[in-house]
């Protein structure tokens, strides 16, 4: 029977809607062979994902699957001739990847890093260790700055009464040119980390009347 021109698809993997004078047929020939593809392509086509999909399965949003694409994080999908992105198991993999490494709070630099070394079959492990570990003392030295942020905190807190006068530690701590917390501070030692802050001034006799109330 001869067909004439292709009007639609039917699906990404569907069957030719062709139309034949007036009459419309569906054709029996696949797609992939009735455009000339590989059997490779077609079997990515048969199992590929939109990025929907790909988000639900990997547990990265769209928005973010889009970023680590435009900045080079992950590659970039093959998209269909309408424009949209498939994703096989294989990169959903790869973004499952990316994803536990910034649960650990890896950079992109170095889960840039750890994507070639995962990928690389004869890797030297020290290599991701030594990763892991300069991983590990970033996370030590934000630990030490949080904690030298709380005790500092912590001791505005103890030098402010929170009452209707409008005398306040806290106030005048951050109105002053010093900074509220040194820089030298290591969050463990906490007379380094509160050092310099400005303690509560009460006038004399103030104590005894707050005592009172």
């Amino acid at each position: 029977m001869a067909v004439g021109h292709v009007v639609a698809f039917e699906g990404n993997h569907g069957f030719l809607r062709a139309q034949s004078g007036s009459r419309r047929i569906l054709s029996s020939l696949p797609l992939w062979e009735g455009q000339g593809l590989s059997a490779a392509r077609a079997a990515r086509m048969e199992n590929s994902m939109n990025i929907g999909q790909a988000a639900a399965a990997s547990g990265v949003s769209a928005k973010m699957i889009r970023h680590y694409e435009s900045v080079g994080l992950f590659p970039q999908a093959p998209r269909t001739e309408s424009g949209y992105r498939q994703y096989s198991q294989r990169e959903v993999g790869m973004l499952r990847f990316i994803r536990h490494a910034r649960d650990l709070g890896f950079p992109s630099e170095r889960i840039r890093e750890l994507l070639g070394l995962w990928q690389n079959r004869r890797r030297p492990s020290r290599q991701v260790r030594a990763l892991a570990q300069a991983q590990l003392e970033e996370l030590d030295r934000k630990l030490q700055e949080v904690q030298a942020m709380k005790a500092a905190l912590e001791h505005l807190i103890d030098g402010c009464h929170g009452d209707d006068r409008p005398d306040c530690p806290i106030i005048d701590t951050l109105a002053e040119e010093r900074a509220v917390v040194p820089p030298s501070a290591g969050g463990v030692n906490t007379r380094s980390a509160t050092a310099g802050l400005r303690p509560q001034k009460r006038a004399p006799g103030r104590v005894v009347k707050d005592a009172v109330k």
